[in-house]
C-alpha cells in the first residue's frame, strides 16, 4: 500500500495555457506579466507614478481611482500572496495577486490583463476564498480586475 503521502494530488489554482502563442499573444503577456510587476512593486497607498514608464502610468492611474482601492489607507496589503494547503488528500497552490485586508472583511484582486468573464478565473478566486476565509473567519469579496478595460467584475 502506498502510503498517505504519495497519494496526495497536486492541483494549482491559475488556469494553464497549451495552446502555442502568436506574436500579438507573446507581446500581450509580456505587457500584462509588466503591468502585474509593476503593481507588485508599487506603494500602493503612496504611489509614485513618475517612476513608472509613460506607457503604463494610465493603466496605474486608472487602477488607484478604482472603487476597489477606496479604503486602501485602511487596509493591511498582501501583494503575491502564496500559499499552499492540503484537503481530502489533494494539495492546493494558490498566488493572490492582490488581498486587502480590513478589520470585518477581505478583498481579493486578481489582475487580468482584459478577460474578466472566464469560468477558469471564477474557479480561481473561488479556491482563494475557500482558503482564506477558513484561515481567517472573515467575509471574503471577490474581484477580476481588467487592466486594459480599467473596470472589474465582482465574483459572487
Amino acid at each position: 500500500f502506498p502510503n498517505k503521502s504519495e497519494l496526495i494530488k497536486t492541483e494549482k489554482f491559475s488556469k494553464s495555457n497549451s495552446k502555442l502563442l502568436t506574436k500579438d499573444d507573446k507581446e500581450k503577456l509580456e505587457f500584462g506579466i509588466f503591468l502585474h510587476y509593476l503593481l507588485e512593486i508599487i506603494d500602493l497607498k503612496k504611489p509614485d507614478l513618475t517612476i513608472i514608464p509613460k506607457k503604463y502610468q494610465k493603466y496605474l492611474e486608472n487602477f488607484f481611482k478604482s472603487p476597489l482601492l477606496t479604503n486602501i489607507l485602511e487596509a493591511n496589503i498582501y501583494k503575491e500572496y502564496e500559499f499552499i494547503y492540503t484537503t481530502n488528500l489533494n494539495k492546493k497552490h494558490g498566488i493572490i495577486d492582490l488581498m486587502l485586508e480590513y478589520p470585518n472583511y477581505i478583498d481579493i484582486i486578481d489582475y487580468k490583463l482584459k478577460n474578466v468573464d472566464d469560468l477558469e478565473y471564477i474557479k480561481q478566486l473561488k479556491g482563494y476564498q475557500e482558503y482564506i476565509s477558513k484561515k481567517t473567519n472573515k467575509k471574503v469579496n471577490l474581484y477580476l480586475y481588467s487592466i486594459i478595460d480599467a473596470n472589474y467584475k465582482k465574483i459572487e
